[in-house]
């Protein structure tokens, strides 16, 4: 394991001639400063935020909450959750856009072409607004999901979302004057992630009540590119999935298959799994689950004292892979976990043991899963959280097969300290394979944004 203790390099301030200066410097010994980093194996970029390889940033007026990234076309990463931006106020979606390579002197540096400081919010609804996914649309437009209430049923969540212009204001030619929200089952609906189809539609994953046991199911909403809910979309505007045996089935993640297929990740709790278990479930397009995949129910593999599937992807051969935490038999704490499963819904016994891979990470007393992303070799890097002294950053990278990867790191993960705690939320390979990891960090008692970019690529070798 290899830890770095890490003071900070950068917080947001007035970037006025100084800043500009310091980025001109920045530029012409940047080189200088990567081979320096690379030889003493650093394992973020110093290319990003020179040279600490991260930046925070502080949102609103107390914490702010990060759950998702997304990269647009020029690399510039995007990254979202919810704050208050008024003391005492409600929270509201916030957004950050950083550069990327797009501006090589200002990398790692919020894009002040965004809403002029970088940061935007949003309201929608009633009450407290949370952001939990994005995904960039057309002109490189930011669409954001979360949940809401609404002035009808005060008392309830339910799925609602806004798009950005590129510029950082509300784009009123989306839904209703920039926002939407859809009703979704009789009582509290969570929307929690978003994938994007072929077309450009939207599918924003969560979980609602069922009718018939107002028990939790896998729920999915799909919008057209301009925010409009479609109707023919599963049954009526949205395709429900429950647990077969009357348990709750609550959907974290989802993604698309190369077929086109909507895979649907999360956890499960019944009877027989009392403490949660990995779940996931495959639908058609039309919103109908799937057959060919577990006989079009959710395919579930349990541990011996629970576990739940925050992230979810799928390789080349059109395998989920979910990644979380579990607490298997013998463990004594969470382990960061992940299954894969087969195209045709049955755990993939070929990976990890028995189609399950939760090797410990040394040093970490718990550790979770918050993302995952496939490299150009299918092989899986995977966000989350480490436990030891504090709660810190981890990026692990694993074999196809399950194991993890000693060349990426002499135990095949990386830590990163930030604060007394941090902890990661999410990640997106740039345009290299570069992971960029986000999350939040307290410091002085308020939860703020951070993000950094690991130089994987620098260091072994492939730029």
């Amino acid at each position: 394991m290899t830890t770095f203790p890490i003071t900070p390099s950068f917080r947001r301030v007035d970037q006025g001639t100084a800043m500009t200066m310091s980025r001109v410097l920045i530029s012409i010994f940047a080189p200088m400063i990567l081979s320096a980093a690379a030889n003493a194996g650093s394992d973020l970029d110093p290319l990003w935020n020179p040279p600490g390889g991260y930046t925070v940033t502080h949102v609103g007026t107390g914490d702010a909450i990060v759950n998702a990234v997304a990269m647009d076309s020029l690399g510039r990463m995007v990254v979202a959750g919810y704050s208050t931006p008024s003391a005492g106020g409600n929270a509201q979606f916030s957004l950050v856009r950083y550069h990327g390579d797009d501006f090589p002197t200002s990398i790692g540096y919020e894009d002040l072409t965004f809403n002029s400081t970088g940061i935007a919010y949003v309201a929608v609804g009633i009450g407290n607004t949370n952001g939990y996914a994005v995904q960039i649309g057309t002109n490189d437009s930011i669409v954001v999901a979360g949940d809401c209430t609404t002035p009808m049923m005060p008392q309830n969540h339910t799925f609602c979302l806004a798009r950005f212009t590129s510029g950082g204001a509300i784009d009123t030619s989306f839904g209703t004057s920039g926002k939407l929200i859809t009703r979704v089952g009789p009582d509290d609906a969570f929307a929690k992630a978003m994938t994007k189809d072929a077309a450009g539609n939207f599918l924003v994953a969560g979980y609602s009540s069922s009718y018939l046991t107002g028990n939790p199911v896998f729920t999915v909403v799909r919008y057209s590119p301009s925010g409009v809910a479609d109707s023919t979309f599963g049954f009526a505007g949205y395709a429900g999935v429950a647990e077969t045996s009357g348990g709750t089935a609550q959907a974290a993640a989802i993604t698309m298959d190369g077929n086109g297929a909507i895979v649907v990740a999360g956890s499960i709790a019944s009877l027989a799994y009392p403490s949660g278990a990995f779940a996931v479930t495959r639908l058609l397009a039309s919103g109908a689950p799937d057959p060919s995949f577990n006989s079009g129910n959710i395919a579930v593999v349990g541990f011996a004292n629970g576990g739940a599937a925050n992230a979810v992807a799928v390789d080349a051969s059109n395998r989920p892979i979910l990644a979380g935490f579990a607490l298997p038999t013998g463990a004594t704490s969470s382990l960061m976990t992940l299954a894969r499963f087969t195209s045709a819904g049955a755990l993939d016994t070929s990976f990890g043991s028995g189609g399950v891979a939760s090797p410990p990470l040394s040093g970490c007393t718990e550790a979770s899963a918050s993302g995952i992303k496939l490299d150009a070799l299918g092989r899986a890097f995977v966000s989350g959280t480490c436990k030891n002294t504090q709660n810190v950053l981890v990026l692990a990278h694993y074999n196809a097969n399950g194991t993890l990867d000693t060349a990426f790191a002499p135990n095949g993960y990386e830590t990163e300290v930030f604060g007394n705690y941090a902890s990661a939320s999410a990640l997106v390979l740039d345009g290299k394979g570069r992971p960029v990891v986000v999350g939040q960090r307290i410091a002085s008692g308020v939860s703020e944004f951070v993000i950094n970019r690991h130089d994987y690529i620098f260091s072994h070798g492939f730029e």
